[in-house]
């Protein structure tokens, strides 16, 4: 049986248990991505950045970290989430009954949005972060330079 749902990116879909169970496996995958893309920001900063940035752009560093930090904590929370929901997939497929899949198929949904709008916020604050860097760059070079 399989449950149409229109998704966090406006499009209808129609996914059986199985097809949840994969697509959060994907997710997974996604976060391990982040995970590893948000400690390399952090590294970036706390080693490079944060020691050689001019003083009138400290502050503006110490917030984008602030905010990767904060992105951190969110990937986790997503993950909990993805992990559980998917676990309970994984129960129903192993009882090989399903009552609720519409109810799985909006709860899927949601995280979904949250998925999305923790990517979009990464992307947002990946792009302040080379905003702010590249003038701190340029900046070393034409020191080193002279």
């Amino acid at each position: 049986m399989e449950s149409k749902i229109l998704s966090s990116t406006g499009f209808l879909h129609e996914f059986s248990v199985e097809e949840l169970y994969v697509l959060t496996t994907h997710w997974l995958s996604d976060i391990a991505f982040f995970e590893q893309e948000i400690n390399y920001f952090e590294s970036l900063i706390a080693r490079y950045f944060l020691p050689n940035v001019e003083e009138e752009n400290v502050m503006l560093i110490q917030s984008i970290a602030n905010h990767f930090e904060s992105l951190d904590q969110r990937k986790e929370n997503i993950r909990k989430v993805i992990i559980q929901h998917q676990n309970q997939l994984s129960d129903l497929l192993d009882k090989n009954h399903v009552e609720n899949e519409a109810h799985l198929n909006a709860l899927h949904s949601e995280i979904e949005a949250k998925l999305f709008d923790f990517i979009k916020t990464l992307r947002q604050v990946k792009l302040e972060f080379f905003n702010a860097t590249k003038f701190s760059g340029k900046a070393k070079r034409l020191t080193v330079k002279e």
